[in-house]
């Protein structure tokens, strides 16, 4: 029975994990782990491991840190490209910043985005 039961939380858990990956406009990218994605793929060195893939997959790689969505862009121009697109300026919308507060309204210089951060920068200077 619990042989069973853990066969079938294994294989939901998989297929819950592909019918996520299939995101659509996501960029190409090695196939990661169920609910870890690609972090135990990245070992010691992260950015030799990315720096591997970019030969494989391109510039821009879809990459899945634990359940977290990332593109990584590995090169320059695309980089200062993107940085200065105003769609690039905010901060992703994690629970962990937010489970930090207890109105889970995030505050401060590190993790805010928007006017609420270009105020704290202005009070900090």
């Amino acid at each position: 029975m619990i042989v069973e039961l853990l066969f079938l939380l294994v294989a939901l858990a998989i297929c819950w994990s592909f019918l996520e990956k299939r995101v659509h406009k996501f960029p190409p990218g090695p196939i990661g782990l169920p609910l870890l994605g690609h972090l135990p793929m990245l070992g010691t060195k992260p950015h030799e491991t990315l720096l591997k893939w970019k030969k494989t997959y391109g510039d821009v790689i879809g990459v899945w840190f634990g359940s977290y969505r990332t593109v990584v862009i590995n090169d320059a121009k695309l980089v200062r490209e993107a940085m200065s697109m105003n769609v690039f300026t905010g901060r992703p919308c994690m629970n962990f910043f937010q489970a930090r507060c207890e109105d889970k309204i995030v505050r401060g210089l590190v993790f805010t985005d928007g006017s609420q951060w270009m105020e704290q920068r202005r009070f900090a200077l």
